[in-house]
């Protein structure tokens, strides 16, 4: 038995495929087709080949649509979202591996994983590196400042002699 929300997405699917057979432009079929449904996709993990051979749509088209600036928040929660999806994948495959062969296809695979989550959701998986550059005035001695100061003066006026 089908649920509302897959029998929805076949009937999207069939109203873009038709759209398209009828000659209408890609990103008119895509735009009726619905952002809700291909962020639905993104966030399940599926890629934009995938997505783009489902629709029947080029992937070139498919980008086009999901860059336009209405559409970026909610394709950035979803790849987000796949970022987890992925990692929990990442998961399930190394659990499975029978063989070193395997192991090795497997890390091969995970390597493109972190590289896909660190590019999806940065805050949760990509490299932390804080750098505090703040300084306090007060926390220089006044002999090092006075000198510095002197310094660019000095440096100041030998640049209006010359």
């Amino acid at each position: 038995m089908e649920t509302a929300d897959l029998k929805d997405f076949k009937e999207r699917r069939l109203r873009l495929k038709a759209m398209l057979k009828a000659g209408y432009p890609s990103t008119i079929a895509l735009r009726e087709f619905g952002i809700e449904a291909i962020c639905g996709m993104i966030a399940g993990g599926a890629t934009m080949r995938d997505i783009a051979a489902e629709l029947g749509v080029e992937v070139a088209s498919l980008s086009t649509f999901l860059a336009r600036p209405e559409n970026r928040q909610m394709v950035r929660a979803a790849r987000q979202a796949a970022a987890d999806v992925l990692a929990d994948s990442m998961l399930s495959k190394i659990e499975s591996a029978r063989d070193p062969f395997d192991l090795a296809k497997v890390k091969e695979y995970a390597h493109h994983v972190r590289w896909l989550a660190r590019a999806y959701a940065p805050e949760k998986y990509g490299e932390h590196v804080n750098v505090n550059t703040e300084t306090d005035m007060r926390s220089i001695p006044d002999a090092v400042l006075l000198a510095r100061i002197q310094k660019l003066l000095g440096n100041e006026n030998r640049g209006n002699e010359q």
